[in-house]
């Protein structure tokens, strides 16, 4: 019989670690501008649903992620602040658990769940993220590689209020809903061969579609592509729309 341990460890591995946030308020007072400073903060508990003590539960988390990377972090209390470790992900948030719960996942081969990466992240490549299970999301990101990426199984977009360094999608070979790259510096789609809902390419100075062979819906291009690319080869299941 497995250990408690090893079964952690196995839920760890396919859910990710699964927090409650507590946020808390501090205040401060400025005696020069007498007036009051509020400082949000989070601290994150794991959920302990085994019979050991929070102590020892939290202890098993750090010594996982020890364990499964060789880094060593201090606390479990803030587990939001490893996104990024050398431009690299490393312990990233899902977004579609049930309302109140959180979890994190180190991020490896296949992320069980939706992630939005954002500026503050500070991650220049998504390394050796290999499929995502959910959606995809980039938030004014500094990401210049979506490394090992491979395929999405919900959306992927990106929104983008400050310049992109982004311009291929490097290994990505499915999107299996909606791929909106409005507005972004994407030059080619590289190895992407499928696409499930729309593609939106609006914005854009793309130059290649690469390997694409399928949309599942609408094909949205700029006007200045009309005629430059050779379409009759792609399965498109709804139409092809030129946009200024």
């Amino acid at each position: 019989m497995p250990d408690l341990k090893s079964i952690l460890y196995k839920q760890f591995d396919t859910e990710g670690i699964k927090v409650k946030a507590m946020f808390k308020m501090s205040l401060s007072f400025d005696i020069e501008r007498n007036t009051s400073i509020s400082k949000p903060s989070n601290t994150f508990i794991p959920i302990n649903r085994f019979n050991i003590s929070d102590g020892d539960y939290k202890q098993i988390i750090v010594e996982y992620i020890n364990d499964t990377t060789s880094i060593n972090i201090e606390s479990v209390d803030n587990l939001d602040k490893y996104p990024s470790i050398n431009g690299l992900p490393f312990l990233l948030k899902l977004n579609d658990l049930s309302e109140g719960d959180m979890a994190f996942y180190l991020a490896f081969g296949k992320i069980p769940g939706s992630i939005t990466i954002r500026e503050e992240h500070s991650i220049e490549s998504l390394g050796n993220i290999e499929e995502i299970n959910g959606d995809l999301g980039l938030i004014s990101t500094s990401i210049k590689s979506l490394g090992k990426l491979r395929k999405v199984t919900g959306s992927f977009w990106i929104a983008q209020s400050t310049p992109s360094n982004l311009t291929d999608l490097g290994n990505l070979e499915t999107v299996e809903k909606d791929l909106s790259l409005k507005g972004s510096p994407i030059r080619t789609l590289n190895k992407l061969r499928s696409v499930g809902g729309t593609l939106n390419l609006r914005k854009t100075d793309i130059l290649s579609l690469g390997d694409l062979e399928f949309v599942g819906n609408h094909i949205y291009l700029p006007k200045t592509k009309k005629n430059v690319f050779d379409l009759s080869k792609l399965k498109i299941s709804g139409k092809v729309k030129y946009f200024n």
